[in-house]
């Protein structure tokens, strides 16, 4: 491979840098594909390797389209997700199973 020239090495840092935003995010299991996708760009800029780079930048791409899918879905999820949590724990504590049952109507 040649050298990268500057405007590539700042594009793939600029991807790098998104990729750990995501990383950062709470979304569970949200940071592997990302996580994976820096390793392999690293791993690829480090051996020179173009071949790497672009299975980085792929997986990257696959990684920013996988989190913003997740987020779309979670937000339609996330009362349902909330109640089932709240109603699932009501039991175990019984006194106040019913002012949680009155508090999600």
């Amino acid at each position: 491979m040649r050298v990268p020239t500057p405007l590539a090495i700042r594009s793939i840092g600029i991807v790098i840098f998104i990729m750990a935003v995501l990383i950062a995010l709470p979304v569970s299991f949200g940071n592997t594909l990302p996580g994976l996708a820096v390793l392999i760009l690293s791993l690829g800029l480090a051996q020179r390797d173009g071949i790497a780079v672009a299975a980085g930048l792929g997986l990257a791409l696959v990684a920013g389209a996988d989190s913003s899918g997740r987020r779309v879905e979670r937000q339609g999820r996330a009362n349902s997700c909330l109640t089932g949590l709240l109603l699932a724990t009501a039991p175990l504590v019984k006194p106040q199973a019913e002012s949680v049952r009155n508090f999600i109507k």
